[in-house]
């Protein structure tokens, strides 16, 4: 049996989704970039300030994040470009995280680019986007040949750029996500249906639930840019699996990268949404799942000495995630609550309550998410605002539920 740890990849899409600025214009292919200025060159002699200044030379830009697997990835290959074209091309590696994130990767990797603070996200809203690796190629008379996917510029895409010929690549595009949008395209006097298609490039990673919804309420789920094991995991009851386990023969038929997933019930198997979304997941892929209890590390919440917590007297749950970043603040919400849509997002480890309260209480934990990643659980601000919140978080290790995909 194979295991392996994972991140929710979730909840991170939530801290990297950005909102473009009215007061910058954004930029467009084949559009001369603004002079646009940068925060800080943190590893670079020239006086480089501004966009404008890098004019001459053919830049990449890559827009990344210490904790974000895909573009530790993706570095490499850029990094075989500069190893190929040297000082033909620069490569500035442009990170929004506080300058001592960027400084602890650089002291343990050595990679041949230009890396940049955008701390103040003008870049970001320049070149907006909802996901990374995102990344932009500006010629040496500053056009915007490309906004793309790293992998998608390759040597022949550099040979031409350098040579002053056109580059024609797909785009990436800019697309918030409306929840009021059947990105699936569903008419509206289906009623049953269960659908698998292509990852949507242009969103992020989304769940539309389409609760109240006069005709899909308690009947719909659709799962936007999700892998199979994500999808897998809203199916159970459980807190958010840590640990997966595959055999070897499973791990070869479900597919890593993102899909996209509907289920329509009828009205009589409403209470059997999640049943029926697991049953043709399993038949789809020709897997099995179980629950084992596996010795793991993980996270014991617990409730600080001598603090009171508020009961909530009302009945219905509300939560609050300011700018998509700032905390949490909920009225009438159980511990499991509290774990389930914030804590266990940004753990590493699964979260288990050790707190012993069980009624509802009114939580009000305010953090900046944004601006602490990735040292989030570790560091002492988060500490000790979950302490003002009345919460405590220890390591451990424990037995705790491990989702096993077999064959």
């Amino acid at each position: 049996m194979i295991y392996y740890i994972r991140l929710l990849k979730i909840i991170f899409i939530l801290f990297i989704s950005v909102t473009a600025s009215g007061q910058i214009k954004q930029a467009a292919i084949g559009q001369t970039v603004e002079k646009i200025s940068i925060d800080k060159i943190i590893n670079d002699t020239k006086n480089t300030k501004s966009l404008h200044d890098l004019k001459g030379k053919l830049t990449i830009l890559d827009f990344w994040a210490t904790w974000c697997a895909p573009c530790i990835l993706s570095m490499k290959h850029l990094e075989e470009l500069k190893k190929t074209y040297g000082d033909s091309i620069t490569i500035i590696a442009v990170s929004d995280e506080n300058e001592n994130t960027i400084k602890h990767y650089l002291s343990k990797n050595r990679q041949p680019f230009v890396f940049a603070l955008d701390t103040t996200r003008k870049l970001n809203n320049y070149f907006p986007h909802l996901t990374i690796p995102h990344t932009v190629l500006i010629s040496k008379d500053l056009k915007v040949l490309a906004i793309t996917e790293p992998y998608n510029i390759t040597k022949e895409v550099i040979q031409n750029a350098l040579k002053g010929e056109s580059v024609s690549l797909h785009e990436k595009k800019y697309q918030e996500f409306d929840s009021n949008t059947d990105y699936m395209q569903t008419d509206s006097s289906t009623i049953t249906r269960f659908q698998i298609t292509k990852a949507i490039p242009s969103l992020p990673a989304r769940i539309q639930g389409w609760h109240h919804h006069p005709l899909f309420d308690g009947r719909r789920f659709t799962a936007i840019n999700y892998t199979v094991e994500d999808v897998l995991q809203q199916t159970f009851d459980e807190p958010n699996f840590k640990l997966i386990g595959y055999d070897s023969s499973a791990a070869a038929v479900v597919p890593d990268e993102p899909l996209c997933f509907d289920i329509i019930v009828s009205k009589e198997r409403k209470d059997s949404l999640f049943v029926d979304l697991r049953k043709y997941l399993l038949q789809n892929f020709g897997i099995k799942v179980r629950i084992d209890s596996v010795e793991q590390p993980v996270y014991l919440l617990k409730k600080v000495k001598g603090y009171t917590f508020q009961k909530a007297t009302g009945k219905q749950v509300f939560y609050k995630i300011q700018n998509g970043s700032n905390g949490y603040k909920v009225d009438s919400a159980s511990v499991s609550d509290f774990i389930k849509n914030c804590i266990q997002g940004i753990c590493p480890y699964l979260v288990l309550d050790k707190t012993n309260l069980s009624d509802r209480y009114n939580i009000d934990f305010q953090y900046n998410f944004l601006k602490n990643f990735p040292f989030i659980v570790e560091g002492k601000d988060f500490k000790d605002n979950l302490r003002k919140s009345g919460f405590e978080l220890e390591k451990s290790t424990s037995k705790a539920p491990s989702l096993v995909i077999y064959r």
